[in-house]
Protein backbone atom coordinates (compact mmCIF):
# COMPACT_ATOMS: atom_id res chain seq x y z
CA UNK A 1 0.00 0.00 0.00
CA UNK A 2 3.06 2.42 1.15
CA UNK A 3 4.71 1.41 -2.39
CA UNK A 4 1.22 2.28 -4.30
CA UNK A 5 0.86 5.66 -2.62
CA UNK A 6 4.37 6.50 -3.10
CA UNK A 7 4.33 5.68 -7.13
CA UNK A 8 0.78 7.72 -6.81
CA UNK A 9 2.45 10.67 -5.46
CA UNK A 10 5.13 10.43 -8.10
CA UNK A 11 2.40 10.37 -11.48
CA UNK A 12 0.45 13.14 -9.51
CA UNK A 13 4.00 15.47 -9.08
CA UNK A 14 4.81 14.72 -13.20
CA UNK A 15 1.20 15.26 -14.15
CA UNK A 16 1.52 18.55 -12.25
CA UNK A 17 4.73 19.88 -14.16
CA UNK A 18 3.44 18.48 -17.02
CA UNK A 19 0.23 19.75 -17.28
CA UNK A 20 2.01 23.52 -16.56
CA UNK A 21 4.76 23.19 -18.76
CA UNK A 22 5.10 23.13 -22.68
CA UNK A 23 6.72 19.07 -23.10
CA UNK A 24 8.81 20.23 -26.60
CA UNK A 25 10.44 23.68 -24.67
CA UNK A 26 10.01 22.85 -20.78
CA UNK A 27 8.87 26.06 -20.55
CA UNK A 28 5.73 26.87 -18.41
CA UNK A 29 2.77 28.11 -20.84
CA UNK A 30 1.85 31.72 -19.98
CA UNK A 31 -1.06 33.26 -21.23
CA UNK A 32 0.16 35.26 -23.89
CA UNK A 33 3.26 35.11 -25.66
CA UNK A 34 3.90 38.57 -27.76
CA UNK A 35 6.59 38.28 -30.67
CA UNK A 36 7.62 41.43 -32.48
CA UNK A 37 9.90 41.35 -35.53
CA UNK A 38 11.76 45.16 -35.13
CA UNK A 39 12.92 45.12 -38.82
CA UNK A 40 15.10 48.37 -38.39
CA UNK A 41 17.22 46.76 -41.60
CA UNK A 42 16.86 50.54 -42.93
CA UNK A 43 16.02 54.36 -42.17
CA UNK A 44 14.32 53.03 -38.40
CA UNK A 45 17.23 51.48 -36.91
CA UNK A 46 17.92 54.39 -34.28
CA UNK A 47 14.10 53.85 -33.00
CA UNK A 48 14.31 50.25 -31.96
CA UNK A 49 16.59 50.56 -28.82
CA UNK A 50 13.87 53.18 -27.80
CA UNK A 51 11.08 51.40 -28.06
CA UNK A 52 12.64 48.43 -26.19
CA UNK A 53 13.43 50.41 -23.32
CA UNK A 54 9.78 51.61 -23.39
CA UNK A 55 8.29 47.93 -23.20
CA UNK A 56 10.92 47.39 -20.24
CA UNK A 57 9.55 50.59 -18.71
CA UNK A 58 6.09 48.86 -19.13
CA UNK A 59 6.10 46.62 -15.79
CA UNK A 60 4.17 44.04 -17.59
CA UNK A 61 3.12 40.79 -15.38
CA UNK A 62 5.98 38.83 -16.27
CA UNK A 63 4.04 35.87 -14.71
CA UNK A 64 1.14 35.96 -17.24
CA UNK A 65 3.23 37.57 -20.46
CA UNK A 66 6.71 36.58 -22.23
CA UNK A 67 7.98 39.45 -24.88
CA UNK A 68 10.26 38.24 -26.91
CA UNK A 69 11.40 40.65 -29.41
CA UNK A 70 13.72 39.85 -32.73
CA UNK A 71 15.74 43.24 -33.81
CA UNK A 72 17.66 43.57 -36.91
CA UNK A 73 19.81 47.01 -37.51
CA UNK A 74 21.16 48.14 -40.00
CA UNK A 75 24.75 48.50 -40.50
CA UNK A 76 25.11 52.36 -39.50
CA UNK A 77 24.40 50.72 -35.90
CA UNK A 78 26.73 50.78 -32.74
CA UNK A 79 26.43 47.01 -33.45
CA UNK A 80 24.42 45.76 -36.80
CA UNK A 81 23.94 42.29 -35.45
CA UNK A 82 20.25 41.08 -35.28
CA UNK A 83 19.30 39.37 -32.23
CA UNK A 84 16.27 38.55 -29.75
CA UNK A 85 15.72 39.65 -26.41
CA UNK A 86 13.83 38.26 -23.78
CA UNK A 87 11.71 41.48 -22.27
CA UNK A 88 12.38 41.91 -18.76
CA UNK A 89 11.08 44.98 -16.47
CA UNK A 90 13.46 47.91 -15.92
CA UNK A 91 13.24 51.53 -15.12
CA UNK A 92 16.43 52.68 -16.92
CA UNK A 93 15.72 54.23 -20.27
CA UNK A 94 19.02 54.35 -21.69
CA UNK A 95 20.08 50.49 -21.88
CA UNK A 96 18.61 48.04 -22.56
CA UNK A 97 18.58 45.41 -19.53
CA UNK A 98 16.26 42.45 -20.61
CA UNK A 99 18.76 39.21 -21.95
CA UNK A 100 19.76 38.72 -25.31
CA UNK A 101 19.21 35.27 -26.17
CA UNK A 102 20.33 34.78 -29.16
CA UNK A 103 22.87 36.67 -31.50
CA UNK A 104 21.95 36.24 -35.64
CA UNK A 105 24.10 36.25 -38.49
CA UNK A 106 22.38 38.57 -41.02
CA UNK A 107 19.60 38.18 -41.97
CA UNK A 108 16.69 38.90 -45.07
CA UNK A 109 14.29 40.52 -42.65
CA UNK A 110 12.66 42.10 -46.52
CA UNK A 111 11.83 38.03 -46.85
CA UNK A 112 8.53 36.72 -46.14
CA UNK A 113 9.91 33.45 -44.48
CA UNK A 114 12.40 34.86 -42.06
CA UNK A 115 9.57 36.37 -40.21
CA UNK A 116 7.75 33.37 -40.47
CA UNK A 117 10.44 31.37 -38.98
CA UNK A 118 11.28 34.14 -36.14
CA UNK A 119 6.93 33.76 -35.17
CA UNK A 120 7.47 29.71 -35.23
CA UNK A 121 10.16 29.71 -32.99
CA UNK A 122 8.87 31.98 -30.92
CA UNK A 123 5.56 30.01 -30.56
CA UNK A 124 7.64 26.65 -29.77
CA UNK A 125 9.90 28.01 -27.59
CA UNK A 126 7.35 30.32 -25.17
CA UNK A 127 4.19 27.93 -25.37
CA UNK A 128 1.25 30.18 -24.44
CA UNK A 129 -2.63 30.20 -24.36
CA UNK A 130 -3.02 32.58 -26.82
CA UNK A 131 -0.28 34.83 -28.87
CA UNK A 132 0.60 38.26 -30.29
CA UNK A 133 2.15 39.20 -33.05
CA UNK A 134 3.74 42.83 -33.74
CA UNK A 135 5.11 43.55 -37.22
CA UNK A 136 7.14 46.71 -36.47
CA UNK A 137 9.50 48.50 -39.90
CA UNK A 138 8.38 50.46 -42.66
CA UNK A 139 5.21 50.34 -44.27
CA UNK A 140 2.95 51.29 -47.66
CA UNK A 141 -0.64 49.54 -47.71
CA UNK A 142 -0.31 46.97 -50.22
CA UNK A 143 2.05 48.72 -52.45
CA UNK A 144 5.24 47.33 -53.79
CA UNK A 145 8.26 49.03 -54.35
CA UNK A 146 9.09 51.02 -57.38
CA UNK A 147 10.38 54.61 -58.27
CA UNK A 148 7.12 56.10 -56.44
CA UNK A 149 6.58 54.51 -53.57
CA UNK A 150 7.85 52.70 -50.76
CA UNK A 151 7.25 49.26 -49.42
CA UNK A 152 6.42 47.44 -46.35
CA UNK A 153 9.26 45.74 -44.59
CA UNK A 154 12.38 46.50 -46.65
CA UNK A 155 15.57 45.57 -46.02
CA UNK A 156 18.61 47.79 -46.92
CA UNK A 157 20.91 44.90 -47.40
CA UNK A 158 19.06 42.25 -49.14
CA UNK A 159 16.87 45.52 -50.93
CA UNK A 160 14.37 42.83 -50.66
CA UNK A 161 10.80 43.40 -48.85
CA UNK A 162 7.67 41.83 -48.25
CA UNK A 163 5.55 41.97 -51.24
CA UNK A 164 2.00 41.44 -50.95
CA UNK A 165 0.91 42.13 -54.55
CA UNK A 166 3.00 38.91 -54.68
CA UNK A 167 1.31 36.84 -52.19
CA UNK A 168 4.37 37.47 -49.51
CA UNK A 169 2.34 38.75 -46.63
CA UNK A 170 -0.42 36.07 -46.95
CA UNK A 171 2.38 33.20 -47.37
CA UNK A 172 3.45 34.34 -44.08
CA UNK A 173 0.08 33.94 -41.58
CA UNK A 174 -0.73 31.09 -43.34
CA UNK A 175 2.68 29.40 -42.78
CA UNK A 176 2.62 29.87 -39.20
CA UNK A 177 1.68 26.44 -37.07
CA UNK A 178 -0.69 28.65 -34.43
CA UNK A 179 -3.25 30.77 -34.46
CA UNK A 180 -2.96 34.81 -33.91
CA UNK A 181 -4.84 36.10 -31.68
CA UNK A 182 -3.67 40.28 -32.04
CA UNK A 183 -1.81 41.46 -34.94
CA UNK A 184 -0.38 44.58 -34.50
CA UNK A 185 1.17 46.42 -37.42
CA UNK A 186 3.26 49.40 -36.36
CA UNK A 187 4.06 50.64 -39.68
CA UNK A 188 2.70 53.29 -42.00
CA UNK A 189 -0.82 52.62 -44.16
CA UNK A 190 -0.85 49.22 -43.11
CA UNK A 191 -5.18 49.35 -42.48
CA UNK A 192 -6.36 48.54 -45.73
CA UNK A 193 -9.40 46.41 -47.23
CA UNK A 194 -6.79 44.90 -49.97
CA UNK A 195 -4.50 43.89 -47.14
CA UNK A 196 -7.27 42.50 -44.40
CA UNK A 197 -8.56 39.93 -47.71
CA UNK A 198 -4.40 39.34 -47.80
CA UNK A 199 -4.53 37.70 -44.52
CA UNK A 200 -5.42 33.53 -43.43
CA UNK A 201 -7.88 32.89 -40.74
CA UNK A 202 -5.64 32.27 -38.33
CA UNK A 203 -5.68 35.92 -37.86
CA UNK A 204 -8.50 36.94 -34.83
CA UNK A 205 -8.19 40.30 -34.63
CA UNK A 206 -5.85 43.47 -36.03
CA UNK A 207 -4.41 46.34 -35.28
CA UNK A 208 -3.09 49.21 -37.68
CA UNK A 209 -3.82 52.86 -39.48
CA UNK A 210 -4.40 53.88 -43.01
CA UNK A 211 -2.11 56.76 -41.87
CA UNK A 212 1.42 57.41 -41.59
CA UNK A 213 2.46 56.29 -38.42
CA UNK A 214 5.18 58.50 -36.49
CA UNK A 215 8.73 57.46 -35.75
CA UNK A 216 8.05 56.87 -32.38
CA UNK A 217 5.55 54.19 -33.28
CA UNK A 218 3.01 52.56 -31.12
CA UNK A 219 3.17 53.71 -26.95
CA UNK A 220 4.94 50.17 -25.52
CA UNK A 221 4.91 51.31 -22.23
CA UNK A 222 1.67 51.91 -22.26
CA UNK A 223 0.51 49.43 -24.15
CA UNK A 224 1.93 46.71 -22.32
CA UNK A 225 1.01 47.66 -18.59
CA UNK A 226 -2.63 47.67 -19.73
CA UNK A 227 -2.21 44.05 -21.09
CA UNK A 228 -1.22 43.07 -18.18
CA UNK A 229 -4.67 43.18 -16.64
CA UNK A 230 -6.85 42.17 -19.87
CA UNK A 231 -7.63 38.39 -20.66
CA UNK A 232 -9.69 38.61 -23.77
CA UNK A 233 -7.65 39.16 -26.95
CA UNK A 234 -10.87 41.63 -28.19
CA UNK A 235 -9.76 43.57 -24.99
CA UNK A 236 -6.19 43.84 -26.17
CA UNK A 237 -6.95 44.36 -29.32
CA UNK A 238 -9.17 47.67 -28.67
CA UNK A 239 -6.85 48.93 -25.79
CA UNK A 240 -3.62 49.12 -28.04
CA UNK A 241 -5.18 50.86 -30.50
CA UNK A 242 -6.87 53.10 -27.97
CA UNK A 243 -3.42 53.73 -26.28
CA UNK A 244 -2.01 54.63 -29.69
CA UNK A 245 -4.67 57.34 -30.31
CA UNK A 246 -4.51 58.42 -26.86
CA UNK A 247 -0.50 58.92 -26.84
CA UNK A 248 -0.73 61.57 -30.09
CA UNK A 249 -3.40 63.24 -28.85
CA UNK A 250 -2.39 66.73 -28.06
CA UNK A 251 -0.73 66.52 -24.06
CA UNK A 252 -0.62 62.24 -24.67
CA UNK A 253 2.53 60.35 -23.44
CA UNK A 254 4.03 60.56 -27.66
CA UNK A 255 2.73 64.44 -27.53
CA UNK A 256 3.56 66.57 -24.25
CA UNK A 257 3.74 69.77 -26.62
CA UNK A 258 0.26 69.66 -27.87
CA UNK A 259 1.26 69.18 -31.64
CA UNK A 260 -1.60 68.72 -34.15
CA UNK A 261 -0.68 64.78 -35.57
CA UNK A 262 -2.85 63.58 -38.42
CA UNK A 263 -3.81 60.36 -36.98
CA UNK A 264 -6.31 57.45 -37.23
CA UNK A 265 -6.40 53.92 -36.03
CA UNK A 266 -8.49 50.85 -35.96
CA UNK A 267 -9.30 47.72 -34.36
CA UNK A 268 -10.62 45.12 -37.02
CA UNK A 269 -12.46 41.95 -35.60
CA UNK A 270 -12.25 39.62 -38.75
CA UNK A 271 -14.73 36.83 -37.70
CA UNK A 272 -16.61 40.13 -39.70
CA UNK A 273 -14.37 41.02 -42.23
CA UNK A 274 -15.52 38.49 -44.46
CA UNK A 275 -19.39 39.20 -44.64
CA UNK A 276 -18.49 43.03 -44.73
CA UNK A 277 -16.87 42.92 -48.02
CA UNK A 278 -19.06 40.37 -49.58
CA UNK A 279 -22.39 42.31 -48.42
CA UNK A 280 -20.18 45.90 -49.66
CA UNK A 281 -19.56 43.89 -52.88
CA UNK A 282 -22.90 42.76 -53.42
CA UNK A 283 -24.19 46.72 -53.10
CA UNK A 284 -22.07 47.75 -55.66
CA UNK A 285 -22.68 45.37 -58.34
CA UNK A 286 -26.82 45.56 -57.52
CA UNK A 287 -26.71 48.89 -57.25
CA UNK A 288 -24.49 50.26 -60.11
CA UNK A 289 -26.46 50.61 -62.70
CA UNK A 290 -28.99 52.47 -60.22
CA UNK A 291 -26.81 54.91 -58.99
CA UNK A 292 -25.07 57.63 -61.05
CA UNK A 293 -21.12 57.31 -62.41
CA UNK A 294 -21.53 61.25 -61.29
CA UNK A 295 -22.83 60.34 -57.88
CA UNK A 296 -19.66 57.11 -56.67
CA UNK A 297 -17.22 59.97 -58.72
CA UNK A 298 -18.33 62.32 -56.17
CA UNK A 299 -18.46 60.52 -53.49
CA UNK A 300 -14.73 59.35 -53.70
CA UNK A 301 -13.84 63.18 -54.49
CA UNK A 302 -15.63 64.44 -51.10
CA UNK A 303 -13.34 61.44 -49.01
CA UNK A 304 -10.07 62.00 -47.74
CA UNK A 305 -6.96 60.62 -49.69
CA UNK A 306 -4.23 58.63 -48.01
CA UNK A 307 -0.63 57.27 -49.12
CA UNK A 308 1.75 57.84 -51.46
CA UNK A 309 -0.25 58.27 -54.70
CA UNK A 310 -3.55 59.70 -53.03
CA UNK A 311 -5.66 57.03 -54.23
CA UNK A 312 -6.39 55.04 -51.61
CA UNK A 313 -10.00 56.37 -49.34
CA UNK A 314 -11.78 55.22 -46.22
CA UNK A 315 -14.11 52.49 -47.32
CA UNK A 316 -16.76 53.59 -44.62
CA UNK A 317 -16.55 57.67 -44.98
CA UNK A 318 -17.08 56.38 -48.53
CA UNK A 319 -20.56 55.07 -47.85
CA UNK A 320 -21.69 57.74 -45.83
CA UNK A 321 -20.68 60.55 -48.54
CA UNK A 322 -22.67 57.67 -51.03
CA UNK A 323 -25.55 58.06 -49.53
CA UNK A 324 -25.59 62.21 -49.27
CA UNK A 325 -25.34 61.63 -52.98
CA UNK A 326 -28.33 59.36 -53.45
CA UNK A 327 -31.72 60.59 -53.04
CA UNK A 328 -33.48 56.76 -53.30
CA UNK A 329 -34.74 55.38 -49.89
CA UNK A 330 -34.12 52.00 -50.78
CA UNK A 331 -30.56 52.24 -51.47
CA UNK A 332 -29.82 54.29 -48.98
CA UNK A 333 -31.41 51.35 -46.33
CA UNK A 334 -28.71 49.53 -47.44
CA UNK A 335 -26.31 51.70 -46.85
CA UNK A 336 -26.86 51.51 -43.82
CA UNK A 337 -26.97 48.34 -43.10
CA UNK A 338 -23.66 48.44 -44.45
CA UNK A 339 -22.75 50.91 -42.04
CA UNK A 340 -24.16 49.22 -39.10
CA UNK A 341 -21.84 46.20 -40.31
CA UNK A 342 -18.85 48.07 -40.59
CA UNK A 343 -19.14 49.30 -36.66
CA UNK A 344 -19.33 45.11 -36.08
CA UNK A 345 -15.87 44.87 -38.19
CA UNK A 346 -13.92 47.91 -36.67
CA UNK A 347 -14.62 46.89 -32.52
CA UNK A 348 -12.40 50.57 -32.40
CA UNK A 349 -11.92 53.60 -34.99
CA UNK A 350 -10.57 56.48 -33.97
CA UNK A 351 -8.90 60.04 -35.91
CA UNK A 352 -8.02 63.05 -34.92
CA UNK A 353 -7.24 66.38 -37.14
CA UNK A 354 -9.23 65.96 -39.92
CA UNK A 355 -12.03 67.84 -41.20
CA UNK A 356 -14.34 64.89 -41.16
CA UNK A 357 -15.82 62.20 -38.06
CA UNK A 358 -15.82 59.18 -40.89
CA UNK A 359 -12.15 58.39 -41.32
CA UNK A 360 -10.26 56.35 -38.73
CA UNK A 361 -11.46 52.80 -40.07
CA UNK A 362 -9.68 51.39 -43.57
CA UNK A 363 -8.71 52.34 -46.83
CA UNK A 364 -9.74 50.80 -50.33
CA UNK A 365 -7.50 51.93 -53.29
CA UNK A 366 -9.84 54.03 -55.70
CA UNK A 367 -7.70 56.24 -57.92
CA UNK A 368 -9.19 59.14 -59.60
CA UNK A 369 -8.70 58.56 -63.61
CA UNK A 370 -8.61 55.88 -65.83
CA UNK A 371 -4.82 56.71 -66.42
CA UNK A 372 -4.27 56.15 -62.60
CA UNK A 373 -6.15 53.04 -62.60
CA UNK A 374 -4.09 51.52 -65.74
CA UNK A 375 -0.80 52.65 -64.24
CA UNK A 376 -1.54 50.16 -60.83
CA UNK A 377 -4.04 47.53 -63.10
CA UNK A 378 -1.11 44.87 -63.44
CA UNK A 379 0.08 44.91 -59.75
CA UNK A 380 -3.60 45.22 -58.00
CA UNK A 381 -4.96 42.36 -60.37
CA UNK A 382 -2.44 39.98 -58.60
CA UNK A 383 -4.61 40.67 -55.07
CA UNK A 384 -6.75 38.30 -53.23
CA UNK A 385 -9.57 41.23 -54.11
CA UNK A 386 -9.04 41.57 -57.17
CA UNK A 387 -9.42 38.36 -57.78
CA UNK A 388 -12.49 37.35 -55.86
CA UNK A 389 -14.65 40.80 -55.50
CA UNK A 390 -16.34 42.68 -58.05
CA UNK A 391 -14.25 45.70 -57.43
CA UNK A 392 -11.86 46.02 -60.12
CA UNK A 393 -14.92 45.43 -62.33
CA UNK A 394 -16.95 48.40 -60.38
CA UNK A 395 -13.71 50.54 -61.06
CA UNK A 396 -13.06 49.60 -64.87
CA UNK A 397 -17.08 50.75 -65.19
CA UNK A 398 -17.04 54.00 -63.33
CA UNK A 399 -13.24 55.06 -64.44
CA UNK A 400 -14.30 54.57 -68.17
Amino acid sequence: MRKFLIIFGLMTIVFFITSCSDSKSGKPKKEWTVLIYMNGDNSLSDSINPDINQMEASQFDEEKMNIIVQADYNNFASDPRPCIYNIKNDEDNSTISSPKIKSLSEVDSGDWSVVANFINWGMKEYPAEKYAVILWSHGNGWMPKNDRFSSFFPDSVTHNHISIVDGDYHNLFNSLKNKVDVLILDACNMQTIENLSELSPKVDFVVGSEQTIPDTGFPYDDVFRDWSNLDNPRDFAISASEDYYNSYFPGGSQNYQGDNFTISISAVDMSKFQEFRSDFMDFLETNQANISTESFLSARENSVEFNDLQWDIDIVEFLHNLKNEVDNQNINSQIDSLITLSNELFISAKSYDYFTYYVGQATICFPKTKEDYEYLIERYEKLEIAKDTYWTQFLRNILN
